[in-house]
């Protein structure tokens, strides 16, 4: 039959899809690159994940505060304060916090380590009977350690700054509800209101948080 060859074992078959075969290897490998980098970027945006995770754990952290993590200024005034609140309330019910154990911390963490437990010296029953405030401040001195940090690195007396800031109508709106939060605390302290102690000295104001309450002011 003419066209066919004698030998059909040496008959030569051409396969017209070569290239194509080469071009879907290629494709191939180009996918598994791709799935390799997707990968990558999963393992990514779950590192992410987790990190703003911890960020929206650090912001929730000073919510008790009614602060931002951002407000460096305000974290360590709410510091300063609170230390100063604890002591006063301390002083007031007649409570010692040298009584906490310190576990056998040098003397440089020994006054965080008590102030991080004085929530402790008050029970529910305590607090609404002795402190007489509400229970959220008992929540504040719970979370004191929070704060700490920022107190411990700069340390220095800002009551008077932080009663200038709070009495500031331009900070009483962008920080909606704080005058309000931190007044019971003053007059706890003072015996003052916050625009009061705003026209003091730092070192007047010191010595009232040092003073013990007159009888008829309880």
């Amino acid at each position: 039959m003419p066209g066919i060859a004698e030998d059909r074992t040496k008959l030569l078959v051409k396969v017209p899809f070569g290239k194509t075969l080469d071009r879907m290897s290629s494709l191939s490998k180009q996918m598994d690159s791709m799935t390799a980098r997707m990968d990558r970027m999963t393992v990514d945006m779950d590192r992410m994940t987790v990190d703003m995770d911890r960020m929206t754990l650090d912001i929730d952290s000073l919510t008790i505060f009614r602060i931002r993590s951002e407000d460096r200024e305000l974290i360590l005034h709410t510091a300063n304060q609170t230390v100063l609140f604890i002591n006063a309330v301390a002083m007031r019910t007649g409570k010692k916090l040298s009584s906490l154990e310190s576990h056998g911390n040098s003397d440089q963490h020994a006054v965080p380590m008590r102030l991080s437990m004085a929530h402790t010296l008050w029970d529910e029953k305590d607090w609404n009977k002795d402190v007489k405030l509400p229970h959220k401040y008992h929540d504040m001195i719970k979370d004191v350690s929070k704060v700490l940090k920022a107190r411990n690195n700069v340390a220095h007396e800002s009551t008077v700054q932080f009663a200038k800031l709070l009495s500031e109508p331009y900070f009483q709106d962008s920080h909606p509800g704080l005058h309000q939060y931190w007044t019971p605390v003053f007059r706890y302290i003072y015996r003052k209101s916050i625009e009061e102690i705003a026209g003091m000295e730092e070192e007047d104001v010191k010595r009232l948080s040092q003073c013990s309450p007159d009888p008829e002011d309880d």
